[in-house]
């Protein structure tokens, strides 16, 4: 698993993200354990919510103990650094286009 986060973090053509390493483990992890097609959102909606909804859980997290994330270099009056976004409809736009150089309050995270 570590290894496929890995080469998702050094993949230069974002043709991977964690977040899509994270989504196919989690369904293999499910056809695995023979969950039926038509139960797999749901089971999906339970995995990944099983931290937050039963806090006794959260320690067993591969995430959670392996958590690649580390604080980041931005500081409150910084320039955003320009990132790719997608609008609603799926079309390309850069954050500097979206914000229209606007003062802006830019919060990110995430979330199970």
């Amino acid at each position: 698993m570590q290894a496929r986060f890995r080469a998702a973090e050094l993949s230069h053509d974002d043709a991977t993200s964690w977040l899509e390493v994270v989504d196919a483990m989690q369904r293999e992890l499910l056809r695995a354990r023979d969950v039926a097609p038509v139960e797999e959102a749901e089971a999906l909606r339970a995995m990944r919510a099983a931290g937050t909804t039963f806090p006794s859980l959260a320690p067993i997290s591969l995430y959670r103990r392996h958590n690649r994330a580390r604080p980041g270099t931005l500081s409150p009056g910084d320039t955003a650094p320009d990132v790719k976004l997608l609008t609603l409809d799926g079309a390309p736009m850069a954050l500097r286009d979206a914000l229209g150089g606007m003062p802006t309050l830019l919060c990110a995270g995430s979330v199970s």
